[in-house]
């Protein structure tokens, strides 16, 4: 178990990578200006809580993904109360490759998703839940599967 708190990644290929983590906080960070993603969860992630974060100005926000291993999970996290603004492509992404759908059993709430492209991708990510976020995007919502979600209607 790890803690990244209150600190500012900037300028690197990812803002923070976790990769076979459990039970970690990443809390109150300013993200931005990555090559890629600001958060990247790769293979075998549970329990982790990413919190409070300002993510801006990379390639995608949050990044969960999935290899094509049939073993590999990324499994109850929760993505809560971060401000995801001006990023090129997505502000959440949750991807699963060819091999099963075990991104799953995540809660994404009270997150500001804004100025994105993409603002949430799910694709082979089923059984996740989606409430209480703020979206205005391009293109606010791409869902392949079967997840929960709660919109807000826009704030005025």
């Amino acid at each position: 178990m790890a803690s990244q708190r209150n600190g500012i990644n900037s300028n690197n290929h990812d803002g923070i990578w976790l990769d076979f983590s459990y039970n970690n906080t990443i809390s109150n960070n300013k993200i931005n200006s990555n090559n890629l993603d600001g958060i990247y969860l790769r293979s075998n992630n549970r329990n982790n809580i990413i919190s409070g974060n300002d993510l801006s100005d990379t390639e995608t926000g949050i990044f969960f993904c999935l290899s094509n291993n049939s073993n590999n999970f990324i499994l109850n996290n929760n993505i809560s109360n971060n401000i995801i603004t001006n990023n090129i492509n997505y502000g959440i992404k949750l991807y699963a490759m060819i091999g099963g759908y075990w991104n799953k059993y995540n809660n994404i709430t009270g997150n500001i998703i804004t100025d994105n492209q993409l603002g949430i991708e799910l694709y082979k990510s089923p059984d996740n839940t989606i409430y209480n976020n703020y979206f205005f995007n391009v293109d606010n919502a791409l869902d392949d599967r079967n997840n929960v979600w709660n919109l807000n209607p826009p704030i005025p």
